[in-house]
């Protein structure tokens, strides 16, 4: 309470000594006076005193709510004593305030150094092929995908620092699948392995990939994962709408901690975005051998032998088909059903005309009762006007004129909206 509010009510008060003391010497119009004075000035007192309990202290926030005040003394105290901050706090990353562009430069600085460039050489030393590869443990184990091997007699790696190293042989490959594992020979300061996220990413899950299209290392594409699909023999591929291009193939997809969650593996150049990854799930059951030279490489068939784009086109298109004849099968099975529907409440208000031309009422209006139900299934709101007025019809007769009354309004609500189908 400030100093103004509290000499306010003590002079009231003293006010209402003063006349009370003085009450008996005065005449006949004084005390009518004071009998008028001395409640007001209680009230006064009253309210002066509701106002200043209910109102915060001090003049700096006499016209801020309580709860913007205790923010601002949260604020203050601090300030005064401000606490320690982690580095990353206490210095952020240049270009913080690009949100999710910063977020895809955090990932490509993070994993950047574990991606390289994959060559593949006949045996007179020929470059046959290119595409992409990633560290997968400290020895200098790398995945790919096994079409950028086939048919290499050897085959190095480029880093992202320029230095190449040679391919020593294959450890494990899963031609089904599309994936390979090979050893390098690369000193251990060079490697930087890469996590292996085991299981399925989310639809709509942002991912990141860094690859080398047309052999442009390093280069780096973000978008979402768009789809799972299912190919036959229970295999699987992810579809992302991060860009892919030749020579990307093996690129690892990471999500945005820097889980890998697939290999970059086809695309479909005649579509816009439709570009396929293995799920890393499949990495993870590549189990590392003694080991056999390149030129040993499985030639069994894939699901990407051959032209990848072409199968992966095929496939695509046999789940498309597959998808589509679902889909038309349900609205065939909806289609029925609703059909038989309508013919059921056809069936209803023919059985509540009769019992109309019987004067039956009450009988009617059960029957309209039970189309009304099957309208509104089908959410056929004219057939559900067309029930309800005849309901308020069948009271009028029954000589319900005051519940006949209620189902016309009904009626002529429904009718307002001017949607629906035809009434049965």
């Amino acid at each position: 309470m400030d100093l103004f509010t509290q000499i306010s009510i003590i002079v009231t008060l003293i006010l209402i000594v003063v006349a009370n003391l003085y009450y008996s010497k005065l005449g006949l119009r004084g005390r009518m006076i004071l009998r008028t004075i001395l409640p007001l000035l209680a009230f006064l007192v009253t309210i002066q005193a509701l106002y200043a309990y209910s109102r915060p202290n001090g003049a700096a926030d006499k016209n801020q709510p309580v709860a913007v005040k205790k923010s601002i003394e949260a604020s203050r105290s601090t300030e005064a004593a401000p606490q320690e901050r982690t580095p990353l706090e206490a210095a952020p990353a240049s270009g913080a305030a690009g949100g999710s562009a910063q977020d895809v430069s955090t990932i490509y600085r993070q994993i950047g150094p574990s991606v390289v460039v994959v060559q593949r050489y006949d045996e007179n030393r020929h470059k046959t092929g290119i595409g992409t590869g990633f560290f997968v443990s400290s020895g200098g184990n790398v995945v790919t995908n096994h079409h950028v091997l086939r048919g290499a007699v050897t085959a190095d790696i480029r880093l992202s620092s320029g230095r190449v190293y040679p391919v020593r042989h294959v450890l494990a490959e899963d031609p089904e699948n599309d994936l390979i594992m090979v050893s390098v020979e690369v000193p251990p300061y060079e490697v930087q392995p890469l996590s292996i996220r085991p299981s399925m990413p989310a639809i709509g899950e942002r991912v990141v990939v860094i690859g080398s299209p047309m052999g442009l290392d390093q280069t780096v594409s973000d978008g979402i994962v768009s789809a799972v699909r299912e190919l036959q023999g229970a295999r699987k591929v992810i579809q992302i709408t991060a860009p892919i291009s030749t020579g990307s193939s093996g690129s690892p997809v990471v999500n945005m901690k820097g889980d890998v969650v697939a290999v970059a593996s086809a695309l479909m150049a005649n579509g816009q975005n439709l570009n396929f990854g293995i799920p890393s799930e499949r990495v993870s059951s590549l189990s590392p051998g003694n080991g056999y030279p390149l030129a040993q490489i499985s030639r069994a068939g894939s699901p990407f032998a051959g032209n990848p784009e072409e199968e992966m086109k095929r496939r695509v298109e046999e789940v498309r088909k597959k998808a589509e004849e679902d889909r038309s099968r349900i609205v065939e099975e909806r289609r029925r059903i609703r059909e038989r529907m309508v013919n059921e409440a056809n069936d209803l208000v023919q059985q509540a005309g009769h019992h109309m031309s019987f004067s039956r009422w009450l009988d009617a209006f059960y029957s309209y009762e039970k189309a009304l139900q099957v309208c509104r299934q089908l959410d056929d709101v004219r057939g559900m006007a067309f029930c309800v007025e005849n309901m308020g019809v069948a009271m009028e007769k029954y000589g319900r004129l005051d519940i006949a009354r209620e189902y016309y309004q009904q009626a002529a609500a429904l009718r307002s909206q001017r949607i629906g189908t035809a009434s049965p």
